[in-house]
């Protein structure tokens, strides 16, 4: 079974890397003029690509099913994503639109954040206390990619469909990733880090 797992696994990063979700290059950093990145993971172009949200949000679903959860919460870029995810982990969407948090939830109900990209966490945690306030009791958080690093303040439960050395080691694999760019993004990762 676990095999089967992986190959799916491979099979929908390769989808990743198809419709460039995932590039390897000189990206500059949004809101950092002049700063650049070796890779850009940019997950908001999944749901032009029904069939690749599909399978990644079936690769989600199972990760976003926390016993004892009722409601899904996503983070912005990551709602089309979401809806399917908690239509197969049988789970009540709630989404951040204008400002507030929509759907239907009443007060503690117990909540699993979608995140996309999970880097230094600033952003989920802004959304948790927000989830608080409005009632719901965030109890995991789940990245589509965690970079890993560790968050200051985070409490609960964190999980992953791919860290950061998987989506590097598949990409390698898949022949996108040569061993010189490797060793540059591990470099500008260990920078990051710091």
């Amino acid at each position: 079974m676990l095999d089967r797992q992986l190959y799916v696994m491979a099979e929908v990063f390769g989808d990743l890397l198809r419709i460039g979700a995932v590039q390897y290059g000189q990206f500059e950093i949004r809101g950092k003029m002049g700063i650049f990145a070796p890779l850009s993971i940019n997950l908001r172009l999944v749901p032009s690509y029904t069939v690749v949200m599909a399978a990644l949000a079936a690769e989600i679903a199972p990760l976003v099913k926390v016993a004892g959860t009722t409601h899904l919460l996503t983070m912005p870029a990551v709602t089309p994503l979401g809806v399917l995810a908690s239509q197969l982990a049988e789970r009540m969407l709630v989404y951040p639109l204008d400002g507030k948090i929509e759907g239907a939830y009443d007060f503690n109900e117990p909540t699993v954040l979608l995140t996309d990209v999970l880097t230094d966490g600033a952003a989920e945690l802004a959304m948790i206390k927000e989830a608080r306030r409005e009632g719901l009791d965030v109890e995991a958080l789940v990245a589509v990619i965690d970079f890993g690093k560790p968050i200051t303040g985070l409490t609960i439960a964190r999980r992953a469909w791919m860290g950061i050395e998987d989506v590097l080691t598949a990409s390698q694999s898949a022949g996108k990733l040569t061993a010189t760019m490797r060793a540059m993004v591990d470099r500008w990762l260990a920078q990051e880090n710091q």
